[in-house]
């Protein structure tokens, strides 16, 4: 806190955190009192010089000196007249305190102490120092927002004549017939993207009574299970809603296919039926079931889904020349009409499902360069209508079963490049074309009777290729 001289008032005194001890009024009477006082002993002082010049005075001659106290004596009672009638004045007139200089004075110097009070106080409240609490303002309240209506979720426009919710949950329904409800229900399985598809993304927004949705959606599960995402080409555009990309994408889907006029050439998962994306053949001039699903060469990953076996009237499934990998699904042998199941040169493992040897009109089973192991089951001569049998290059094991020459129709059998053992059985060296069967082909690994695995075949006798 400033503080000034000792002829300066303590501002202390007047100018405290943020207000006045003392009034103005209190601190002008105040200083009038000083005043007063030394006035007071002023007279004192001047009374008692008087006395002691008297007392000179009557010590002298009067002779010589009475001209002298005549006029030290008059001017005296002169002053002391002019004393007495200005406190009578004073008197009169009910003042009190210091003369009308000393007032003014005064009244200066507490205007002036006023005014530097006053700019010590903005100063302090705006710079917020010297120790001063200033009074802390009350926090305004946070606006309130203005309400406003509720979005609604966009809807997705429909010809089924339901709500979006009711449309997903009724198509959740009928996938749940062809699907595991719990794979549905795992945010990343194919099942679930594929239900996705075809509720959120898929251009056609099928009903959940349409009669293709289930076929739509198990060839859906197929390209997600594949890792259709990965796929050389043929694969989804990134965007369904761009003719141009959609287009350019078609364009570099050139799977061969079955060879059929009907069969499709358009990336996956378009917006046009299903009958026309690359690979797929319909029946019904290419408008119906699918019945051939060839993807040859184009990288096909991820493993086999088993839904498949709801294309009840499939008729050729090749998916060659991968990376797929997993089991084949003991479902397929639920495809009744399979006439052709080409999965060669991939990474496929485990044994062949004994199911796969109950479809009776299958003509192709072609397994070869895979990781299959087991032993071949003997229900294989269960397959009245089989022509070709290819496994080679794999890891099967143990002795050729007798039920092979049941094969009457079997025109190639490759066993070679496997872990077999024992003697090709005498039926099916029957089968041979030059023994009047129809057997062209037959290869095994009876070069070398060291080998671990090793089969015996006389040649050209039985087999007709050793390795």
């Amino acid at each position: 806190m400033r503080r000034y001289d000792a002829n300066r008032i303590d501002t202390d005194e007047v100018f405290e955190l943020g207000g006045y001890s003392e009034s103005r009024q209190d601190r002008q009477r105040e200083l009038g009192n000083k005043s007063k006082n030394k006035k007071k002993k002023k007279s004192r002082t001047g009374k008692s010089s008087s006395s002691n010049k008297k007392k000179g005075r009557s010590k002298t001659t009067k002779g010589s000196k009475s001209s002298k106290s005549t006029s030290s004596s008059g001017g005296g009672r002169e002053k002391r007249n002019r004393k007495s009638s200005n406190t009578k004045k004073n008197s009169r007139s009910g003042r009190k305190g210091p003369g009308s200089k000393t007032r003014k004075k005064l009244n200066d110097r507490a205007q002036e102490l006023m005014e530097e009070e006053n700019a010590l106080f903005l100063a302090a409240f705006a710079d917020n120092r010297g120790g001063m609490s200033m009074p802390t303002p009350r926090p305004r309240p946070p606006p309130v927002p203005t309400p406003r209506p509720p979005v609604s979720a966009p809807t997705i426009p429909t010809r089924c004549g339901i709500s979006p919710q009711e449309r997903r949950a009724e198509i959740l329904a009928e996938v749940s017939k062809i699907s595991d409800p719990d794979d549905l229900l795992t945010g990343n399985s194919p099942q679930r993207k594929a239900l996705d598809f075809i509720v959120d993304e898929d251009v056609l927004r099928l009903c959940p009574d349409d009669p293709t949705l289930g076929q739509r959606y198990i060839l859906s599960v197929f390209y997600y299970s594949t890792e259709g995402p990965n796929w050389s080409r043929c694969s989804k555009p990134n965007d369904l809603s761009n003719p141009e990309q959609v287009a350019a994408d078609n364009a570099r889907c050139n799977i061969r296919g079955d060879g059929s006029q009907f069969a499709g050439s358009d990336a996956w998962l378009t917006g046009v039926s299903e009958c026309e994306w690359g690979g797929i053949t319909c029946g019904d001039s290419g408008s119906g079931s699918a019945i051939s699903l060839f993807t040859e060469n184009i990288n096909v990953g991820g493993v086999l889904p088993f839904e498949l076996q709801d294309l009840e009237k499939l008729e050729v499934l090749h998916v060659e020349e991968g990376r797929t990998r997993g089991t084949i699904p003991g479902e397929f042998g639920n495809i009744k009409n399979l006439k052709e199941l080409d999965l060669n040169f991939n990474q496929i493992s485990g044994n062949i499902p004994d199911s796969i040897f109950g479809l009776r009109d299958l003509i192709e089973l072609d397994l070869n360069d895979n990781r299959l192991t087991g032993e071949l089951s003997g229900s294989i001569g269960g397959m009245p209508n089989l022509q070709f049998l290819q496994l080679q290059n794999n890891r099967m094991s143990g002795q050729l079963p007798d039920s092979l020459g049941q094969l009457t129709r079997l025109v190639i059998l490759n066993v070679d490049e496997n872990q077999f053992t024992g003697a090709m059985p005498q039926s099916v060296c029957e089968r041979r074309d030059i023994n009047g069967g129809r057997l062209a082909s037959l290869t095994a690994d009876c070069l070398n009777p060291e080998d671990k695995f090793y089969v015996q075949c006389d040649t050209p006798e039985c087999c007709t290729m050793c390795f």
